[in-house]
């Protein structure tokens, strides 16, 4: 039974990809987005809005995302994301 819950807990925790939710963590990022995306729906069927600086992979707000293209130079500070530059090609 023992090794059934730790199988099972191991295929949970595998389901959510190694990110910031919502630039959760200390400190401050800044960086250039490499990509987006819009996670697969899971939760209740709710998906998440992504972006990626430097191969991490962090969620941000739908009106963030929406905003916010591949290639702009992005900050999060203070519990916010901010475009510092736009991308211009």
């Amino acid at each position: 039974m023992k090794i059934a819950l730790a199988v099972l807990l191991l295929v949970v925790t595998a389901q959510f990809p190694s990110c910031n939710l919502l630039g959760s963590g200390e400190g401050k990022i800044v960086g250039y987005v490499e990509d987006k995306f819009i996670s697969p729906m899971r939760e209740g069927g709710v998906p998440f809005p992504f972006i990626v600086i430097d191969r991490v992979e962090y969620q941000v707000p739908w009106d963030f995302y929406r905003e916010v293209r591949i290639g702009d130079l992005v900050k999060f500070e203070n519990g916010r994301w901010t475009i510092i530059k736009k991308y211009v090609p």
